[in-house]
């Protein structure tokens, strides 16, 4: 006998705010994404409305939230993490030509997938490749998981191997998913507690991320400004530097710190949340998607500004996606 779904439950509309929140960040951060930030550009002329970008609708959300999407249809059907279901999916949205904005190494793992018929436990970029792919899209390993703190880590790395192997991406997906399932635990957090319980968890994956995780218990302490150039200054470095010196880089490493940094500082607020995260510049589409999620998980769906829901592309699917992603959940049992 299947299990009742709790409708009236809040966690129902903390999944709402979960997917809707991810959409919303990827999309306020989209525009900028790479692009120098205006110097005068302020937390509330950002929020105000969507930016339009030439060729695109505005709303227009990228393939953090393409892939996030992808990666809980999959659980859904599947009735969890399996691998080879993932990239599968994945692979539909390089097939019917939808991705938008697709990272290198996730788009070279599904051509490994289709075009070369790869195993898909084989199809992730090697070592030394430790961008954000993995991480950004892990959200619904959280909110499937999110009662079992254990089961994350083994799915989170099943998951996170199709597209990447460097055990700092795997930690990141981690970290990411495990903080949403300390979000839906609480309805508060207090961030050195929950960020040493989650280094805990991804020492044995990475002792790096581990530590780096650590360092921002302590970073959360000082001015937000020296916190943020603390943050910045993980990533500044070989391939991480370049293009993207001054601003969060596209590896795992800043892009989850500056996401949780935003998150802490204004659990509240999840315009504030944002804006902090996109507004340090850089990968922002991906960063502003993680943040959203986090905070949207915490706040609910109604505490993301009704103006930027609204105008979302494909609003109205994403928030029946959260739904169906929440009742299959509760079907699973």
């Amino acid at each position: 006998m299947e299990k009742p779904i709790p409708l009236e439950s809040d966690l129902v509309e903390r999944y709402r705010g979960a997917f809707t929140g991810c959409a919303v960040g990827d999309a306020l951060g989209m525009p900028f994404e790479g692009r120098p930030i205006p110097k005068d550009l302020t937390a509330k002329d950002l929020l105000q409305e969507y930016r339009s970008m030439p060729g695109w609708p505005t709303g227009q959300y990228s393939d953090d939230t393409m892939l996030t999407l992808a990666l809980a249809r999959s659980i859904a059907k599947h009735k969890g993490v399996a691998g080879g279901h993932v990239i599968a999916e994945f692979a539909e949205l390089w097939r019917t030509g939808t991705i938008v904005g697709a990272g290198q190494a996730t788009s070279d793992a599904v051509a490994r997938y289709l075009y070369q018929h790869t195993p898909w436990d084989q199809c992730g970029a090697p070592l030394g490749n430790a961008g954000n792919g993995a991480a950004m899209r892990a959200a619904p390993i959280g909110l499937w998981y999110y009662d079992d703190l254990e089961a994350i880590t083994p799915v989170a790395v099943e998951a996170g191997e199709v597209t990447h192997h460097d055990p700092r991406a795997i930690a990141a997906a981690i970290a990411v998913a495990l903080l949403i399932a300390h979000i839906l635990r609480s309805k508060g957090l207090d961030a050195g507690s929950t960020l040493s319980d989650i280094a805990e968890r991804v020492e044995k994956i990475d002792t790096g991320f581990c530590d780096h995780l650590l360092r921002l218990t302590d970073w959360m302490d000082e001015p937000e400004e020296e916190a943020v150039k603390r943050i910045i200054g993980t990533g500044q470095f070989g391939p991480w530097k370049g293009s993207w010196e001054g601003k969060i880089t596209a590896y795992s490493v800043p892009t989850v710190l500056i996401s949780f940094y935003s998150f802490f500082k204004y659990q509240d607020d999840f315009g504030g949340a944002v804006s902090r995260a996109i507004l340090t510049g850089g990968d922002v589409d991906t960063t502003g998607a993680i943040t959203g999620a986090l905070s949207g998980a915490l706040l609910g769906f109604e505490k993301i500004p009704r103006h930027l829901r609204e105008g979302l592309l494909d609003a109205g699917k994403i928030d029946e996606a959260a739904v169906s992603f929440y009742e299959a959940r509760f079907r699973k049992y």
